[in-house]
């Protein structure tokens, strides 16, 4: 089954795409750290490029904080795509902007994988339909924690319908170590009162940027928790990206997804090759 992202660009209604984002209306922390100023307003050409020396004293858990203006209306798409600064400068955090919900601020929790990336590559800032003005870190609650850690994507992504969705990028399962026979996690709180049912979806984005569903119909979800995939050697050719697919979807209805984790076949983290702070690199500041 296949939906196509087109669809919802030519409809009018808030469209949230929320990749380890929370999106919040407070002003940042006093204790933030400004690790780019200006004022670029993006159109796909342009970019911002920060070195790796920017996030060495970064830590899991914690919260990089873009602060953006003259966000166009939803039907322009405007949009913010955060990329690792190496070949092809593969995917790490992307997300549609709608400014009713954000605010003047797109705020989104780091995992380990993220970290290594960033220390090891540099960052890349993308995006189109917006001007970005400053880039922020900060520490957060979750700063530390080991389920963010272990987690490939962490954060609070408020699913109120079906429009609204979490895309988990290829690089980050690459990232992971994932290796097919393992389990993916995913991680949830339902939002109706009285803990009313809610409902999820899974896709897999193809070559051609088209939504393919992995199931028929929605999995209807009774009580907060988790959730288990079975990840065979096709659903994992496609969650990596080998023949061109661009990441994971989830979909859903009445529920917040808080974390995605990749297992091993027992249930268990999985153990990275580099260590989770990032391991010994070169700092280029």
């Amino acid at each position: 089954m296949r939906r196509t992202i087109a669809f919802y660009q030519m409809k009018r209604i808030c469209i949230i795409l929320i990749v380890s984002i929370q999106a919040l209306f407070a002003s940042l922390p006093v204790k933030s750290t400004n690790v780019w100023n200006g004022r670029i307003a993006l159109n796909w050409s342009e970019k911002i490029m920060l070195f790796s020396g920017a996030f060495k004293n970064l830590t899991f858990g914690d919260v990089i904080s873009v602060k953006v203006c003259d966000v166009a209306p939803q039907e322009k798409n405007p949009q913010l795509v955060l990329k690792a600064a190496t070949t092809n400068w593969p995917m790490l955090v992307s997300f549609y902007l709608n400014k009713e919900v954000i605010g003047d601020r797109v705020d989104f929790v780091v995992t380990s994988d993220i970290i290594t990336a960033m220390r090891q590559y540099g960052l890349v800032l993308q995006g189109c339909e917006c001007t970005v003005t400053s880039i922020d870190t900060y520490s957060s609650e979750y700063s530390n924690k080991q389920e963010c850690a272990d987690a490939i994507w962490f954060g609070k992504a408020n699913l109120v319908s079906w429009h609204d969705y979490v895309h988990v990028p290829c690089f980050l399962f690459d990232l992971s170590d994932a290796r097919p026979g393992g389990i993916m996690r995913i991680s949830y709180q339902l939002t109706g009162k009285h803990n009313e049912i809610g409902a999820l979806r899974t896709y897999y984005i193809g070559s051609d940027w088209d939504w393919y569903g992995f199931q028929e119909e929605p999995i209807r979800l009774q009580k907060s928790g988790h959730i288990d995939f079975p990840v065979n050697s096709s659903i994992y050719n496609r969650l990596i990206g080998k023949d061109g697919e661009n990441g994971l979807v989830i979909s859903g209805i009445g529920l917040i997804i808080t974390a995605v984790h990749m297992l091993d076949k027992k249930g268990a983290p999985l153990k990275r090759k580099v260590r989770k702070d990032g391991g010994t690199v070169m700092y280029d500041d």
